[in-house]
């Protein structure tokens, strides 16, 4: 991450009125490094009519737009101003655009839209004290800061989510927390004394001290931490809701191969019942983490209504390995009547007796199509329940397929 002069950094946070929160116009700062993410951002305000002020130098000899048309969808360009002056209508912004790359087939620019994190966030958090948006890939360094420190939010090139998300970040109560955990993160973010910092690091062969190395995600070094910020829902239509144990991440095996089954499957919300994994899930277009243990059928039916609010479902997937598992998925299945699926990888009900058998009964009754890891597990599970499993093993990454034998030793 970038430092910035000290002598912008925020020292108090910076509550805005209604009246301005109620205009919804948003600011960019610096460049927007792809003629195709501007064109994607244009098509949200233009369709959204949401406003957008956007202060910055780019190169126009290869992003080309002209002004006033710029401004008929919605973008405003007031050219470059020095640090000094763009602190001004930063600050009066209720919140920030942070473009990157959509993330599908035809991105461009894949080395920034993934992998960089615009020293303009630091910038627009030290000194703007406003919250930021990331539209694009949810994978990109910009989400994941954003997300970890709940200092913004991040959607996609999707019109209803770039509402809902502007919607959500204008709230007043959205604001203030959102501010207050920027300005206590602010300070971390200084310039001031970085110089003798990076010699005296060098001549020790090591960083003399920790201060970025012990930045926490999610604020858990911050005593703003426990103001819980109302969570951010994207309204998702035809939503491929997934049911999985725990996060999905490239941590544990399940994770990574839930993750490379549904790679590129659109609108996918997340429902997991557990955190193992420090809450590292970086899955779904909406992901949740909802206990249903020691809940009535009425209450988790409930949950699921709750947490599904806004949104319509196609179909439904578990990977099950414990009772709210099943139970979630039942009641995805039978609120919103769509097709359910699901992908036996460990036994919890044959050898073990984790899952209780009607439940286990009810719920793979309830399933259009079932999937077991090898063919042991499926003529367990076929002999006991007396229903159809098909094999689907675990899958490997394409790229990773060596696909011919080579004569040298390995």
């Amino acid at each position: 991450m970038a430092t910035i002069s000290g002598k912008f950094i925020q020292s108090q946070s910076q509550l805005l009125s209604s009246d301005r929160l109620a205009t919804q116009r948003g600011i960019i700062v610096g460049n927007i490094w792809s003629p195709a993410w501007l064109n994607r951002l244009r098509g949200l305000t233009r369709t959204t009519s949401i406003p957008l002020d956007w202060y910055g130098k780019p190169n126009r000899n290869w992003l080309k737009f002209e002004d006033h048309e710029l401004q008929q969808d919605g973008i405003t360009f007031r050219g470059y101003l020095p640090e000094a002056e763009l602190v001004t209508p930063l600050r009066q912004a209720p919140y920030a655009v942070v473009p990157t790359g959509a993330g599908d087939d035809d991105d461009d620019r894949p080395e920034i839209a993934k992998l960089s994190l615009p020293s303009r966030i630091s910038f627009i958090t030290a000194a703007g004290n406003t919250p930021i948006l990331v539209v694009g890939r949810r994978d990109s360094v910009a989400a994941k800061f954003v997300e970890e420190f709940e200092i913004g939010v991040v959607c996609r090139y999707d019109a209803n989510e770039f509402q809902d998300a502007v919607e959500y970040l204008c709230s007043a109560q959205v604001q203030q927390i959102m501010r207050s955990r920027i300005t206590e993160l602010a300070s971390a973010l200084s310039a001031d004394g970085i110089g003798e910092w990076i010699w005296n690091s060098l001549a020790h062969g090591r960083p003399i001290n920790t201060r970025f190395e012990n930045l926490k995600p999610r604020n858990q070094n911050l005593p703003a931490a426990n103001q819980r910020l109302p969570q951010f829902k994207q309204k998702l239509t035809d939503a491929s809701v997934i049911i999985t144990l725990n996060e999905v991440t490239e941590k544990h095996g399940t994770g990574a191969l839930v993750n490379r089954i549904f790679a590129g499957t659109p609108r996918v919300f997340s429902i997991r019942s557990h955190n193992h994994y420090g809450a590292d899930h970086q899955f779904g277009d909406v992901s949740i983490q909802l206990s249903q243990r020691d809940c009535t059928r009425h209450q988790a039916f409930q949950n699921i209504l709750n947490a599904l609010r806004g949104c319509t479902v196609a179909r439904a997937f578990c990977v099950p390995y414990a009772p709210d598992d099943l139970i979630s998925s039942i009641a995805v299945k039978e609120l919103f009547d769509v097709p359910l699926g699901t992908y036996i990888m460990d036994d919890q009900n044959i050898v073990v007796k984790s899952i209780p058998d009607p439940l286990m009964l009810e719920f793979l009754s309830k399933c259009s199509v079932r999937f077991a890891t090898h063919p042991e597990l499926r003529d367990a599970y076929e002999a006991k329940y007396n229903l159809k499993f098909w094999l689907l093993p675990a899958i490997v990454q394409r790229s990773f397929l060596l696909r011919q034998t080579t004569g040298n030793n390995l």
